[in-house]
């Protein structure tokens, strides 16, 4: 999924992202987890989540989290879109 994206100096720390683009979301349900990826550098974390009600499509979250403060994220961002999540995780990675 993240093939084209640009990590620069981030490490990915932890990967179960497994969502084929081809497919619709809600044929993937039991691919979408809470804990997707993280990735770090530095003081900083980028972390992708899925959320979702049983047996319907939810919505992604990216968080760049800076210093471990994940009780205030740096930056966050939703979206049911997986070209959005690209745009977005290669966003949070440019302002680090």
């Amino acid at each position: 999924m993240f093939e084209n994206i640009s990590w620069g100096d981030f490490k990915v720390k932890y990967n179960e992202f497994n969502i084929d683009k081809q497919k619709p979301l809600f044929d993937q349900l039991d691919s979408l987890k809470e804990n997707m990826l993280r990735a770090t550098v530095g003081d900083y974390i980028l972390d992708i989540s899925y959320e979702h009600e049983v047996e319907q499509v939810g919505f992604f979250t990216v968080l760049l989290i800076k210093k471990k403060n994940w009780e205030d994220p740096y930056m966050e961002k939703r979206t049911n879109s997986l070209k959005q999540l690209e745009k977005i995780v290669q966003e949070f990675i440019y302002m680090v």
